[in-house]
């Protein structure tokens, strides 16, 4: 019988979930990729590097407003909205 790995593990007091693992690693795979194939499309590792540092904050921002515009009645104020850290953030 497979055992289901745990969704996340706890680290002294902070919480690691492993989805954001993933995320991480994938995000540092992309960018070693895109850098090392920046030559091929005339670009250097530093454009690869703004890019990725504007592009991942930004993906950020809009995934939160759209679980913010999509689950409207989680948030009773409007400083809850930006409590991130409290989960609610959509990637499709």
């Amino acid at each position: 019988m497979l055992q289901l790995i745990a969704l996340s593990k706890n680290v002294g007091q902070t919480r690691i979930a492993w989805y954001g693992v993933i995320f991480s690693v994938a995000l540092v795979v992309a960018l070693s990729f895109g850098i090392i194939n920046a030559k091929k499309i005339k670009l250097t590792g530093d454009d690869i590097l703004t890019l990725f540092l504007y592009t991942v904050p930004l993906a950020v921002i809009c995934a939160r407003i759209l679980y913010v515009v999509s689950h409207p009645n989680d948030y009773k104020n409007f400083v809850d909205v930006f409590k991130i850290w409290e989960g609610g953030v959509t990637i499709y």
